[in-house]
């Protein structure tokens, strides 16, 4: 991304516990500070920020997969403040495409299944598809070495010095290194 000016965004807090509990005391953290005993289960308010604002000029949105656990009620402000984000950006023109069960779950418990442009129930099909479309075919023709959609599970972020950071049990963060459930964050792709 840095090379080819893109930007890439990742989580820089989260809401942890030590267990997915609705009643398990919480905290607020950096990222890369999360203790062994500790897991991630929603994006923190400074992410929440980050991609609410990255999200205002973007064209085209793609979300795969809630922020955190959605379906508790301390774990829900990230995931409930991105899907307002996104149907804000929809509502300016961008074209926005849920998609995934969790995703599709969460759109309709905020009730913005209307304020998207496109909802669909296949998250790991859609991401599937997307991959072989024009474009991305294309960025395989010129080799791009980094062609695949966040959320695919052959995706990898190459960066320089990159260490995977310690998520403790259970939930892994996604997208970071060393992380393997790439559903727990969201791809936001931005056209420009």
């Amino acid at each position: 991304a840095r090379e080819r000016e893109e930007k890439f965004y990742l989580p820089v807090d989260c809401v942890a516990a030590e267990k997915l509990d609705p009643l398990a005391p919480t905290k607020t953290i950096p990222i890369n500070e999360i203790p062994p005993e500790w897991m991630a289960l929603d994006i923190g308010p400074a992410t929440e920020t980050l991609f609410s604002e990255a999200l205002q000029d973007a064209k085209t949105i793609v979300w795969n997969g809630p922020m955190g656990v959605f379906e508790m009620e301390n774990f829900q402000k990230g995931t409930r403040s991105v899907a307002l984000a996104i149907a804000d950006a929809t509502a300016k023109g961008a074209y926005s495409l849920v998609g995934g069960g969790d995703s599709v779950a969460a759109v309709n418990k905020y009730q913005l299944k209307d304020k998207v442009s496109y909802v669909s129930t296949g998250g790991g099909a859609m991401l599937e598809y997307m991959d072989r479309l024009p474009a991305a075919q294309r960025k395989k023709q010129l080799g791009a070495d980094q062609h695949k959609l966040w959320g695919d599970p052959g995706y990898e972020m190459v960066e320089e010095n990159a260490k995977p950071y310690g998520y403790g049990k259970g939930l892994s963060a996604g997208f970071l290194p060393g992380c393997h459930e790439p559903d727990i964050w969201t791809a936001i792709l931005e056209s420009k």
